[in-house]
């Protein structure tokens, strides 16, 4: 009788792990890059839109280099729940000849995130631009 009851719980315990409650989202754009001499002048942003019903918590926020480093994010108002219809970004500091990779992590699943990852010049003129996909 126990044995059942052990495995039973087993299996309830299996299921609610592997809920859409437990599960997360991720987004992520391929790398882009700027070229030429704003390589070490320019900014990478990363901006999302909530084109979804729910408010959606961003829980992690990252810019990666193809020489395989997270970069230190510079400015970033996507660390509040962000609203439906609503808009954030996130950015760093390019430091080198490299190409960029934003990735952003939500608590929930099913989101309906939009985003966009760019490349600016030292002015804030967008050189190169792709989407986030999840």
């Amino acid at each position: 009788m126990s044995c059942n009851f052990l495995r039973a719980f087993v299996v309830a315990f299996t299921l609610a792990a592997l809920s859409d409650g437990a599960r997360a989202d991720v987004y992520a754009s391929p790398p882009v890059y700027g070229g030429g001499e704003f390589t070490f002048n320019g900014l990478i942003g990363c901006r999302i839109f909530n084109a979804g019903s729910t408010r959606v918590d961003v829980i992690q926020r990252r810019i990666y280099s193809s020489a395989n480093t997270a970069m230190t994010i510079k400015f970033d108002n996507c660390d509040v729940p962000l609203g439906v219809n609503k808009y954030c970004v996130y950015t760093a500091a390019s430091n080198g000849n490299n190409a960029y990779s934003c990735k952003l992590v939500t608590s929930q699943s099913n989101t309906e995130l939009r985003g966009v990852a760019e490349f600016m010049s030292s002015t804030f003129v967008i050189l190169n631009a792709l989407p986030m996909e999840k």
